[in-house]
């Protein structure tokens, strides 16, 4: 009760956009990344202004959970909270369908610097530089010591 009467009164003060740009650039978006602005440079390389209705879904969809739900963990996490939110934008009448399924059927393509630490292996992600790449394409460096590897990964999930 007393937080539907506060949201209430910030809404009266503060608009909706306000309140949702105020959200996006606290929150926790996985990996070690808080905000939007690092969110939309970890994942693609480029400001949240130039992000793509599929890319800016991807992030959406990942809220909730962002590690459990990040593209670097599953490559099919990151089509599969796209299209609940783009189903969702279609439901609320925000986006139509043919728009929706055509953004579906682009493939996404996620930017990080060089490497990507994965529990406790190092993943090339590309032999040019900041080429974006399909995450499926990864190819694992294991250049790690592997009993650290696999023991690392069985201690975090220990946790």
């Amino acid at each position: 009760m007393v937080e539907m009467v506060l949201s209430v009164a910030l809404e009266r003060t503060i608009s909706k956009r306000r309140i949702l740009s105020c959200y996006v650039n606290k929150i926790y978006w996985g990996h070690g990344i808080y905000g939007i602005e690092s969110a939309s440079d970890f994942y693609f390389g480029k400001p949240p202004s130039l992000l793509t209705l599929g890319e800016s879904a991807l992030l959406a969809g990942i809220i909730p959970a962002p590690e459990l739900r990040s593209p670097f963990r599953d490559p099919t996490r990151g089509k599969t909270f796209q299209a609940r939110v783009l189903k969702r934008m279609v439901e609320v009448g925000f986006l139509d369908i043919e728009t929706a399924l055509s953004v579906l059927k682009q493939p996404l393509y996620l930017l990080m610097g060089q490497h990507l630490l994965m529990g406790f292996y190092s993943c090339h992600l590309s032999s040019e530089g900041d080429v974006p790449i399909r995450p499926w394409e990864w190819a694992p460096h294991v250049g790690l010591n592997m009993w650290v590897g696999s023991h690392g990964d069985n201690a975090y999930r220990d946790i």
